[in-house]
Protein backbone atom coordinates (compact mmCIF):
# COMPACT_ATOMS: atom_id res chain seq x y z
CA UNK A 1 0.00 0.00 0.00
CA UNK A 2 0.96 3.63 -0.92
CA UNK A 3 1.96 5.49 2.36
CA UNK A 4 2.46 9.22 1.74
CA UNK A 5 5.01 11.28 3.51
CA UNK A 6 3.02 13.15 5.90
CA UNK A 7 2.76 16.53 6.21
CA UNK A 8 3.01 17.94 9.90
CA UNK A 9 0.86 20.74 11.75
CA UNK A 10 2.26 21.96 14.97
CA UNK A 11 -1.22 23.91 15.37
CA UNK A 12 -3.75 21.42 14.07
CA UNK A 13 -4.46 18.68 11.98
CA UNK A 14 -2.43 16.86 9.32
CA UNK A 15 -4.26 18.54 6.04
CA UNK A 16 -6.48 15.97 4.27
CA UNK A 17 -5.79 14.31 1.15
CA UNK A 18 -6.93 16.19 -2.13
CA UNK A 19 -9.21 13.67 -4.34
CA UNK A 20 -5.77 14.61 -6.86
CA UNK A 21 -3.50 13.27 -4.86
CA UNK A 22 -5.55 10.50 -3.91
CA UNK A 23 -5.38 9.34 -7.81
CA UNK A 24 -1.80 10.13 -8.20
CA UNK A 25 -0.66 8.02 -5.13
CA UNK A 26 -3.17 4.62 -7.30
CA UNK A 27 -1.23 5.38 -10.08
CA UNK A 28 2.41 6.25 -7.96
CA UNK A 29 2.41 3.03 -5.46
CA UNK A 30 5.24 1.57 -4.15
CA UNK A 31 8.70 1.83 -4.39
CA UNK A 32 8.11 -1.99 -5.88
CA UNK A 33 6.03 -0.34 -8.37
CA UNK A 34 8.32 1.76 -9.75
CA UNK A 35 11.23 -0.98 -9.88
CA UNK A 36 8.21 -3.06 -11.66
CA UNK A 37 7.52 -0.56 -14.37
CA UNK A 38 11.30 -0.02 -14.65
CA UNK A 39 12.04 -3.56 -15.61
CA UNK A 40 9.26 -2.84 -18.34
CA UNK A 41 11.42 0.08 -19.47
CA UNK A 42 14.31 -1.94 -19.64
CA UNK A 43 12.86 -4.73 -21.92
CA UNK A 44 10.80 -2.45 -24.22
CA UNK A 45 14.13 -0.43 -25.00
CA UNK A 46 13.92 -2.10 -28.22
CA UNK A 47 12.11 -5.16 -28.26
CA UNK A 48 9.47 -2.83 -30.37
CA UNK A 49 12.39 -2.65 -33.18
CA UNK A 50 11.43 -6.28 -33.90
CA UNK A 51 7.56 -5.06 -35.53
CA UNK A 52 10.08 -2.44 -37.80
CA UNK A 53 12.28 -5.59 -39.06
CA UNK A 54 9.44 -8.06 -39.65
CA UNK A 55 7.15 -5.40 -41.32
CA UNK A 56 10.51 -4.56 -43.96
CA UNK A 57 10.66 -8.66 -44.36
CA UNK A 58 7.10 -9.00 -45.55
CA UNK A 59 6.97 -5.62 -47.88
CA UNK A 60 10.29 -6.83 -49.73
CA UNK A 61 9.03 -10.28 -50.04
CA UNK A 62 6.02 -9.90 -50.64
CA UNK A 63 4.44 -11.92 -47.95
CA UNK A 64 2.25 -9.31 -46.99
CA UNK A 65 -1.54 -9.66 -48.32
CA UNK A 66 -2.59 -6.97 -50.70
CA UNK A 67 -4.29 -4.00 -49.09
CA UNK A 68 -5.46 -0.65 -50.26
CA UNK A 69 -2.88 1.93 -50.66
CA UNK A 70 -4.17 3.65 -47.89
CA UNK A 71 -4.32 1.17 -45.35
CA UNK A 72 -0.09 -0.05 -46.55
CA UNK A 73 0.45 3.71 -45.68
CA UNK A 74 -1.04 3.04 -42.27
CA UNK A 75 0.74 0.33 -41.59
CA UNK A 76 4.23 1.65 -42.62
CA UNK A 77 3.46 5.23 -40.01
CA UNK A 78 2.45 2.11 -37.09
CA UNK A 79 5.38 -0.15 -37.79
CA UNK A 80 7.90 2.51 -38.80
CA UNK A 81 6.62 5.80 -36.25
CA UNK A 82 4.92 4.13 -33.31
CA UNK A 83 8.12 2.31 -32.42
CA UNK A 84 10.15 5.64 -32.39
CA UNK A 85 7.90 7.24 -30.34
CA UNK A 86 7.59 4.20 -28.18
CA UNK A 87 11.51 4.35 -27.49
CA UNK A 88 11.23 8.20 -27.13
CA UNK A 89 8.66 7.67 -24.42
CA UNK A 90 10.95 5.14 -22.66
CA UNK A 91 13.72 7.70 -22.42
CA UNK A 92 11.13 10.07 -20.34
CA UNK A 93 9.95 7.06 -17.78
CA UNK A 94 12.06 8.92 -15.13
CA UNK A 95 11.28 12.48 -15.83
CA UNK A 96 7.68 11.07 -15.64
CA UNK A 97 8.13 9.99 -12.27
CA UNK A 98 9.94 12.89 -10.67
CA UNK A 99 7.03 15.49 -12.39
CA UNK A 100 4.35 13.15 -11.33
CA UNK A 101 3.06 12.77 -14.71
CA UNK A 102 2.97 9.06 -14.55
CA UNK A 103 -0.74 8.83 -15.23
CA UNK A 104 -0.25 10.60 -18.86
CA UNK A 105 2.72 8.26 -19.33
CA UNK A 106 0.85 5.24 -18.44
CA UNK A 107 -1.82 5.74 -21.02
CA UNK A 108 0.98 6.59 -23.72
CA UNK A 109 2.73 3.23 -23.12
CA UNK A 110 -0.38 1.47 -23.34
CA UNK A 111 -1.62 2.99 -26.58
CA UNK A 112 2.17 2.56 -28.36
CA UNK A 113 2.76 -0.40 -26.84
CA UNK A 114 -0.51 -2.27 -28.31
CA UNK A 115 -0.72 -0.19 -31.40
CA UNK A 116 1.67 -2.23 -33.37
CA UNK A 117 0.29 -5.31 -31.74
CA UNK A 118 -3.43 -4.30 -33.32
CA UNK A 119 -1.79 -3.59 -36.67
CA UNK A 120 0.49 -7.04 -37.06
CA UNK A 121 -3.04 -9.26 -35.78
CA UNK A 122 -4.44 -6.95 -38.58
CA UNK A 123 -2.39 -8.81 -41.12
CA UNK A 124 -2.96 -11.80 -39.70
CA UNK A 125 -6.18 -11.64 -40.51
CA UNK A 126 -6.22 -10.24 -43.53
CA UNK A 127 -4.25 -12.60 -45.04
CA UNK A 128 -6.54 -15.22 -43.27
CA UNK A 129 -9.15 -13.85 -45.04
CA UNK A 130 -8.55 -13.16 -48.13
CA UNK A 131 -7.55 -16.71 -48.74
CA UNK A 132 -3.25 -15.52 -49.12
CA UNK A 133 -1.60 -19.03 -50.25
CA UNK A 134 -1.23 -21.04 -47.22
CA UNK A 135 2.21 -20.76 -46.71
CA UNK A 136 1.99 -17.07 -46.38
CA UNK A 137 -0.84 -17.87 -43.93
CA UNK A 138 1.15 -20.19 -42.08
CA UNK A 139 4.46 -17.52 -42.39
CA UNK A 140 2.35 -15.00 -40.63
CA UNK A 141 0.86 -17.47 -37.66
CA UNK A 142 4.04 -18.61 -37.15
CA UNK A 143 5.78 -14.81 -36.92
CA UNK A 144 2.82 -13.95 -34.98
CA UNK A 145 3.30 -17.03 -32.18
CA UNK A 146 6.97 -15.46 -31.93
CA UNK A 147 5.90 -12.10 -31.42
CA UNK A 148 3.57 -13.89 -28.64
CA UNK A 149 6.63 -15.34 -26.41
CA UNK A 150 8.74 -12.39 -26.34
CA UNK A 151 5.84 -10.09 -25.72
CA UNK A 152 4.80 -12.05 -22.46
CA UNK A 153 8.27 -11.45 -21.85
CA UNK A 154 8.13 -7.70 -21.99
CA UNK A 155 4.96 -7.29 -20.51
CA UNK A 156 5.59 -9.97 -17.67
CA UNK A 157 6.42 -7.57 -15.06
CA UNK A 158 2.45 -5.87 -15.36
CA UNK A 159 0.06 -8.52 -15.84
CA UNK A 160 -2.86 -6.38 -17.18
CA UNK A 161 -0.18 -5.73 -20.07
CA UNK A 162 0.01 -9.35 -20.70
CA UNK A 163 -3.89 -10.28 -20.92
CA UNK A 164 -4.26 -7.22 -23.67
CA UNK A 165 -1.61 -8.27 -25.47
CA UNK A 166 -2.18 -12.22 -25.45
CA UNK A 167 -6.18 -11.18 -25.97
CA UNK A 168 -5.13 -8.87 -28.55
CA UNK A 169 -2.72 -11.05 -30.82
CA UNK A 170 -4.68 -14.38 -30.82
CA UNK A 171 -8.30 -14.19 -30.01
CA UNK A 172 -8.92 -12.49 -33.85
CA UNK A 173 -7.37 -15.15 -35.41
CA UNK A 174 -8.67 -17.87 -33.50
CA UNK A 175 -12.11 -15.99 -34.08
CA UNK A 176 -11.65 -15.98 -37.82
CA UNK A 177 -10.45 -18.96 -37.89
CA UNK A 178 -13.30 -21.05 -35.57
CA UNK A 179 -16.17 -18.94 -37.33
CA UNK A 180 -15.04 -17.45 -40.32
CA UNK A 181 -13.91 -18.66 -44.12
CA UNK A 182 -10.39 -19.38 -44.05
CA UNK A 183 -7.77 -22.74 -45.43
CA UNK A 184 -7.40 -23.62 -41.73
CA UNK A 185 -9.56 -26.07 -39.96
CA UNK A 186 -11.59 -25.24 -37.58
CA UNK A 187 -10.03 -27.44 -34.50
CA UNK A 188 -6.77 -24.83 -35.49
CA UNK A 189 -8.65 -22.32 -32.94
CA UNK A 190 -8.61 -24.26 -30.12
CA UNK A 191 -4.68 -24.23 -30.43
CA UNK A 192 -5.22 -20.52 -30.31
CA UNK A 193 -6.73 -20.46 -27.05
CA UNK A 194 -4.91 -23.55 -25.50
CA UNK A 195 -1.66 -21.62 -26.32
CA UNK A 196 -3.32 -18.44 -25.07
CA UNK A 197 -3.85 -20.08 -21.61
CA UNK A 198 -0.22 -21.14 -21.69
CA UNK A 199 1.24 -18.18 -22.38
CA UNK A 200 -1.26 -16.64 -19.85
CA UNK A 201 1.04 -19.33 -16.85
CA UNK A 202 4.67 -18.38 -18.16
CA UNK A 203 3.56 -14.42 -17.78
CA UNK A 204 2.34 -15.20 -14.13
CA UNK A 205 5.12 -17.48 -12.98
CA UNK A 206 7.73 -14.31 -14.69
CA UNK A 207 5.69 -12.11 -12.76
CA UNK A 208 5.76 -13.44 -9.39
CA UNK A 209 9.40 -14.33 -9.65
CA UNK A 210 9.61 -10.69 -10.74
CA UNK A 211 8.16 -9.15 -7.95
CA UNK A 212 9.68 -11.75 -5.28
CA UNK A 213 13.23 -10.43 -6.93
CA UNK A 214 12.12 -6.54 -6.41
CA UNK A 215 10.83 -6.88 -3.35
CA UNK A 216 13.92 -8.55 -1.63
CA UNK A 217 15.96 -5.36 -3.59
CA UNK A 218 13.86 -3.32 -1.87
CA UNK A 219 14.60 -4.79 1.31
CA UNK A 220 18.04 -4.97 1.01
CA UNK A 221 17.68 -1.22 -0.04
CA UNK A 222 15.56 -0.07 2.41
CA UNK A 223 18.06 -1.58 5.28
CA UNK A 224 20.95 0.70 3.88
CA UNK A 225 19.11 4.07 4.68
CA UNK A 226 18.44 3.05 8.35
CA UNK A 227 20.58 3.10 11.38
CA UNK A 228 19.84 -0.81 12.61
CA UNK A 229 20.58 0.12 16.40
CA UNK A 230 17.69 3.30 16.66
CA UNK A 231 15.67 2.80 13.81
CA UNK A 232 15.98 6.35 12.27
CA UNK A 233 17.34 7.07 8.51
CA UNK A 234 20.86 7.38 8.62
CA UNK A 235 23.51 9.57 6.97
CA UNK A 236 23.34 7.64 3.91
CA UNK A 237 19.73 8.27 3.51
CA UNK A 238 20.12 12.02 4.39
CA UNK A 239 21.93 12.49 1.78
CA UNK A 240 19.99 11.07 -0.55
CA UNK A 241 17.20 13.76 1.17
CA UNK A 242 19.09 16.85 0.36
CA UNK A 243 20.29 15.15 -3.61
CA UNK A 244 16.77 14.87 -4.78
CA UNK A 245 15.52 18.12 -2.45
CA UNK A 246 17.98 19.92 -4.38
CA UNK A 247 17.58 18.20 -7.92
CA UNK A 248 13.12 18.87 -7.42
CA UNK A 249 12.90 22.16 -6.46
CA UNK A 250 13.31 25.31 -8.91
CA UNK A 251 13.49 28.40 -6.21
CA UNK A 252 14.98 28.73 -2.33
CA UNK A 253 13.58 26.85 0.28
CA UNK A 254 12.92 28.12 3.95
CA UNK A 255 14.88 25.10 5.96
CA UNK A 256 15.71 24.79 9.44
CA UNK A 257 18.29 22.21 10.86
CA UNK A 258 18.60 20.95 14.69
CA UNK A 259 21.56 18.98 15.71
CA UNK A 260 21.90 17.64 18.41
CA UNK A 261 24.58 15.45 20.88
CA UNK A 262 24.48 13.60 23.63
CA UNK A 263 26.58 15.34 26.32
CA UNK A 264 29.69 13.48 27.33
CA UNK A 265 28.41 10.08 25.95
CA UNK A 266 31.99 8.86 26.04
CA UNK A 267 32.08 8.80 29.87
CA UNK A 268 28.80 6.75 29.79
CA UNK A 269 30.75 3.99 27.51
CA UNK A 270 33.68 4.03 29.32
CA UNK A 271 32.23 3.53 33.16
CA UNK A 272 29.20 1.10 32.08
CA UNK A 273 30.30 -0.03 28.70
CA UNK A 274 29.01 0.00 25.48
CA UNK A 275 25.64 -1.89 25.40
CA UNK A 276 24.27 0.59 28.19
CA UNK A 277 25.85 3.12 25.69
CA UNK A 278 23.71 1.62 23.13
CA UNK A 279 20.58 1.44 25.30
CA UNK A 280 21.09 5.60 25.98
CA UNK A 281 21.27 5.77 22.26
CA UNK A 282 17.93 4.01 21.83
CA UNK A 283 16.17 5.59 24.31
CA UNK A 284 17.14 8.97 23.36
CA UNK A 285 16.15 7.80 19.60
CA UNK A 286 12.81 7.89 20.78
CA UNK A 287 12.79 10.73 22.30
CA UNK A 288 13.80 12.54 18.98
CA UNK A 289 11.61 10.92 16.83
CA UNK A 290 8.32 11.88 18.92
CA UNK A 291 9.54 15.24 19.97
CA UNK A 292 10.11 16.47 16.19
CA UNK A 293 7.17 13.63 14.79
CA UNK A 294 9.85 11.78 12.07
CA UNK A 295 8.35 10.61 9.24
CA UNK A 296 9.29 6.77 8.85
CA UNK A 297 12.48 6.38 7.01
CA UNK A 298 10.85 3.07 5.38
CA UNK A 299 8.70 5.33 3.10
CA UNK A 300 10.38 7.04 0.08
CA UNK A 301 11.56 10.67 -0.02
CA UNK A 302 9.72 11.00 -3.31
CA UNK A 303 6.83 12.81 -2.05
CA UNK A 304 8.44 14.58 0.41
CA UNK A 305 10.70 16.62 -2.43
CA UNK A 306 7.70 17.09 -4.52
CA UNK A 307 5.72 18.97 -1.94
CA UNK A 308 9.16 21.37 -0.88
CA UNK A 309 9.12 21.76 -4.94
CA UNK A 310 5.39 22.83 -4.71
CA UNK A 311 5.72 24.74 -1.77
CA UNK A 312 9.11 26.61 -2.81
CA UNK A 313 7.27 27.65 -5.60
CA UNK A 314 4.60 29.59 -3.56
CA UNK A 315 4.83 33.17 -3.04
CA UNK A 316 6.32 34.35 0.14
CA UNK A 317 2.53 35.94 1.18
CA UNK A 318 0.99 32.44 0.62
CA UNK A 319 3.75 30.36 3.03
CA UNK A 320 2.62 29.68 6.04
CA UNK A 321 3.38 32.20 9.36
CA UNK A 322 1.26 30.77 11.96
CA UNK A 323 2.02 27.09 12.72
CA UNK A 324 4.20 25.14 10.99
CA UNK A 325 3.51 22.60 8.10
CA UNK A 326 6.66 21.31 7.49
CA UNK A 327 8.30 17.35 6.80
CA UNK A 328 10.59 16.30 9.31
CA UNK A 329 13.11 13.78 8.88
CA UNK A 330 15.24 12.78 11.58
CA UNK A 331 18.96 11.07 11.54
CA UNK A 332 21.07 9.36 13.40
CA UNK A 333 23.85 10.88 11.15
CA UNK A 334 26.89 8.50 13.52
CA UNK A 335 27.76 8.47 17.45
CA UNK A 336 26.18 10.43 19.52
CA UNK A 337 24.93 12.44 16.81
CA UNK A 338 21.53 13.28 15.61
CA UNK A 339 19.74 15.58 13.47
CA UNK A 340 16.65 16.87 12.35
CA UNK A 341 15.59 18.56 9.20
CA UNK A 342 12.75 21.07 8.24
CA UNK A 343 11.22 22.55 5.53
CA UNK A 344 9.34 25.44 5.47
CA UNK A 345 8.93 25.45 8.98
CA UNK A 346 8.19 27.76 11.63
CA UNK A 347 11.30 28.34 13.42
CA UNK A 348 10.06 29.10 16.84
CA UNK A 349 7.66 25.93 16.92
CA UNK A 350 11.34 24.11 16.01
CA UNK A 351 13.06 25.92 18.67
CA UNK A 352 10.02 24.89 21.44
CA UNK A 353 10.23 21.26 20.58
CA UNK A 354 13.78 21.30 20.51
CA UNK A 355 14.10 22.64 24.43
CA UNK A 356 11.08 20.37 25.12
CA UNK A 357 13.14 17.71 23.86
CA UNK A 358 15.90 18.56 26.04
CA UNK A 359 13.86 18.45 28.89
CA UNK A 360 12.54 15.30 28.63
CA UNK A 361 16.55 13.79 28.33
CA UNK A 362 17.09 15.62 31.38
CA UNK A 363 14.05 13.38 33.37
CA UNK A 364 14.79 10.69 31.66
CA UNK A 365 16.57 7.53 33.44
CA UNK A 366 18.21 4.62 31.92
CA UNK A 367 18.27 1.93 34.26
CA UNK A 368 21.52 -0.71 34.77
CA UNK A 369 20.75 -2.90 37.40
CA UNK A 370 20.68 -1.18 40.92
CA UNK A 371 22.11 2.18 39.13
CA UNK A 372 19.83 4.58 37.33
CA UNK A 373 21.96 6.76 34.60
CA UNK A 374 20.64 10.28 33.84
CA UNK A 375 21.95 11.73 30.66
CA UNK A 376 21.45 15.64 28.96
CA UNK A 377 21.84 16.27 25.07
CA UNK A 378 22.75 19.72 23.57
CA UNK A 379 21.88 21.37 20.59
CA UNK A 380 22.81 23.96 17.87
CA UNK A 381 19.50 25.47 15.66
CA UNK A 382 20.34 27.07 12.35
CA UNK A 383 17.86 28.52 9.78
CA UNK A 384 18.17 29.54 5.96
CA UNK A 385 16.85 29.70 2.73
CA UNK A 386 18.44 27.02 0.26
CA UNK A 387 18.06 25.69 -3.17
CA UNK A 388 21.76 24.38 -3.92
CA UNK A 389 22.87 20.97 -1.93
CA UNK A 390 25.77 23.33 -1.34
CA UNK A 391 23.74 25.76 0.57
CA UNK A 392 21.94 23.25 2.53
CA UNK A 393 25.19 21.77 3.39
CA UNK A 394 26.38 25.05 4.71
CA UNK A 395 23.17 25.42 7.04
CA UNK A 396 23.98 22.18 8.60
CA UNK A 397 27.90 22.96 9.14
CA UNK A 398 26.32 26.20 10.97
CA UNK A 399 24.10 24.25 13.19
CA UNK A 400 26.98 21.98 13.73
CA UNK A 401 28.96 24.64 14.71
CA UNK A 402 25.96 26.05 17.39
CA UNK A 403 25.86 22.61 18.97
CA UNK A 404 29.08 22.99 20.16
CA UNK A 405 28.90 26.55 20.91
CA UNK A 406 26.03 25.59 23.41
CA UNK A 407 28.51 22.40 25.03
CA UNK A 408 30.98 25.30 25.27
CA UNK A 409 28.52 27.43 27.56
CA UNK A 410 27.23 24.56 29.40
CA UNK A 411 26.17 21.69 27.75
CA UNK A 412 22.04 20.47 28.20
CA UNK A 413 20.70 24.17 26.17
CA UNK A 414 20.19 24.86 22.85
CA UNK A 415 21.66 27.68 20.77
CA UNK A 416 20.36 29.41 17.94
Amino acid sequence: MYTRTPLLRFNGGPPLPSVKAKIMASFHGTQQHRYIWQAIVKRSAFASLIYIVLWCLVSMTGVVPEVKPSTNIILWAVFLAIPVARFALLRYFDSAYQNFNIILWHVLFTFLATAPVIAWTAITLISLLQGSPWEVSLALVFALVGLVSGGVNTFSPVMYQVVIFLSIMLFPPAYAIAYLDTDFPPMVASYFVLYWAGMLLVGQLQNQELKASVENGVKLERASYIDPLTGLANRRHFYKIIDEVCDLQKAPLDAVVVAVDIDRFKAINDQYGHAVGDECLKRFAHMFQDSFGAQDPNTTTRCATRDCEVRAKRPERDRPSDGCQAIAHCIRMGGEEFLALFFDADPDEVKRRALDLLKTARQSRVEVGSESIAFTVSGGIARGSVNTAEQLQQLIDRADILLYQAKTNGRDRIES
